[in-house]
């Protein structure tokens, strides 16, 4: 079986085939699901005892994690301790990187036959790191790429959470809980991941000690969508539309090779950004056409709607315009591939759960998370 694909016109360099690609990406998230499941089972990593199910949660859990699927057995933040919560983390941020880079080197291969589709595309990366360092060094230099990349948008995310977390009951002003707190949001919303370290994910209201409802801070729709979204698009696109913005402000200074010259889109892209677009508009426009407000009723807590809108925090026919198109907006978001939730999905219609399940099935962009 071949390994390497050889790029026609490229002087002999060769780039990993798809099919190795596929065989390094599965073995290595089997490998790594399993070494989480045997941490997760560590007396130190959480307080389920040992039963006939203990394997079978702790490799559920494992996988949802490296595979970035959100779905939990237990309680994250009730059952894990803070190394099992690690644990989950890393397996996240792991399993986001190998499907990061993973997409990174396919779209290279896929584009290099086809130069009309590739054509000054992110694939050019993977090239030159190719030529440099050969086939399976290239796979190396991508993931450095992808690393470098995926810490600094985590890191920029948990700095702007900070200060929303510093005010939960979990971190009660401690700098140290609210920087892991945060960390841990960032990480799981880039990733896609919707892992939380609440109790009821995002939906923590006033009855569960916040000041305000979780789902009011302006770092929900701020911080958390634009994570997931930007982890959603993948590194190609991110990579084509930060050259493409570096062309066009080089261009407009007078620096670009002529005054006329500026790197285009590609229609992956093109492609990309606009579906992406397209289904947060469908998405919460749906969303606001199945949940029409309810006046002159009780909500899920029996309060009267309207009198207590923002202390409930799982209640959304009680809320105001404006924040009704805020969690229609952020559910649109996260329902494609993250997982998170301000309001309990369970109080919405069935038009809505069937909208959801739609953007659910359509999930991220290809090489995205």
């Amino acid at each position: 079986m071949n390994d390497t694909l050889t790029e026609s016109g490229s002087g002999g360099r060769t780039l990993p085939s798809m099919l190795s690609l596929v065989w390094l990406l599965t073995g290595g998230m089997m490998l790594l699901s399993l070494i989480g499941a045997g941490l997760l089972m560590l007396p130190q990593a959480s307080s389920i005892p040992p039963t006939s199910n203990f394997f079978a949660d702790a490799l559920f859990t494992s996988v949802s994690a490296v595979c970035l699927v959100g779905l939990t057995i237990h309680n994250t933040a009730t059952v894990y301790t803070p190394l099992g919560q690690a644990v989950i983390l890393v397996l996240m941020q792991l399993g986001a990187i190998g499907i990061l880079t993973f997409g990174l080197l396919a779209m290279s291969i896929i584009a290099s036959p086809f130069g009309g589709f590739g054509g000054t595309g992110f694939h050019s990366a993977p090239e030159r790191l190719d030529r440099q360092y050969g086939a399976m060094n290239a796979v190396g230099r991508a993931a450095v790429i992808v690393v470098t990349f995926t810490l600094a948008i985590e890191l920029i995310g948990a700095a702007a959470l900070y200060p929303m977390f510093l005010n939960s009951p979990a971190a009660d002003g401690k700098w140290f809980e609210a920087a892991w707190q945060s960390l841990f949001h960032s990480v799981s919303a880039f990733c896609n991941g919707g892992f939380s370290t609440c109790k009821q994910n995002l939906m923590q209201g006033v009855e569960q000690g916040w000041p305000t409802p979780l789902r009011s801070n302006w770092q929900i729709l701020g911080v958390i969508a634009p994570l997931i979204i930007v982890g959603g698009l993948g590194l190609p696109v991110l990579g084509d539309v930060a050259r493409y913005i570096s062309s066009l402000a080089r261009r407009l200074t007078g620096g670009g090779r002529s005054p006329g010259y500026s790197h285009g889109l590609t229609l992956h892209t093109k492609l990309v950004l606009s579906v992406t677009c397209l289904l947060i508009v469908f998405g919460a426009s749906g969303l606001l056409f199945f949940e029409p407000p309810r006046t002159g009723s009780v909500n899920a807590f029996g309060a009267p709607i309207g009198g207590q809108a923002e202390r409930s925090a799982n209640d959304w026919a009680a809320l105001e315009p404006a924040g009704r198109t805020r969690e229609a907006i952020l559910q649109s978001v996260s329902a494609r591939s993250a997982g998170f939730n301000t309001i309990d999905l369970g109080q919405l219609s069935n038009g809505s759960k069937l909208w959801l399940s739609g953007l659910m099935l359509i999930g991220a962009s290809p090489a995205g998370t």
